[in-house]
């Protein structure tokens, strides 16, 4: 009975051990995830940062990474200078990210706080560094017919 106890408190022992280790180096020190990708059926197994593929797979390596610093950015104007365009006026607006965040979504609106026109949104697209919108309206568009608020937003955050 003795020895049962002993032998499976150094099992125990060494299991800690193994996945204290495992746990180390996976992923490895520079943020690595380390992993092979078997040819035969494309099966994939997780290995240490040391370890290499044995043959017969494919080295597979993935940052371990997200997205992080999450906020909305918005841009709003007051009866925005419409430009003509051939028949109709347009509005353009734009939201931009913060420094070293990326735009992932965005959109726009116009709300009348007095009178109203036909328009509506022709453009709605990411930029390099945030969103643009467009709209297109018929020429009351730009305050002749009434008051309104054009606001664009724009979900950045920090991809890696």
């Amino acid at each position: 009975m003795r020895k049962t106890i002993t032998f499976l408190a150094m099992f125990a022992a060494v299991l800690g051990l193994g996945v204290a280790v495992a746990y180390a180096s996976i992923p490895g020190p520079d943020g690595v995830i380390h992993g092979c990708r078997k040819n035969s059926d494309g099966s994939l197994r997780v290995i240490d940062s040391t370890a290499t593929c044995p043959n017969g797979y494919t080295v597979l390596n993935w940052q371990q990474g997200g997205i992080t610093g999450y906020e909305i950015v918005t841009s709003t104007a007051v009866n925005p200078t419409p430009v003509l365009t051939g028949v109709e006026h347009q509005i353009t607006l734009s939201a931009t990210c913060p420094a070293g965040k990326s735009p992932l979504g965005g959109g726009g609106a116009i709300t009348w706080t007095s009178g109203d026109a036909a328009q509506y949104m022709s453009n709605s697209a990411p930029t390099s560094n945030g969103w643009s919108v467009a709209w297109l309206g018929n020429p009351q568009l730009g305050g002749e017919s009434g008051d309104y608020t054009a606001r664009v937003y724009v979900i950045c955050a920090v991809v890696s």
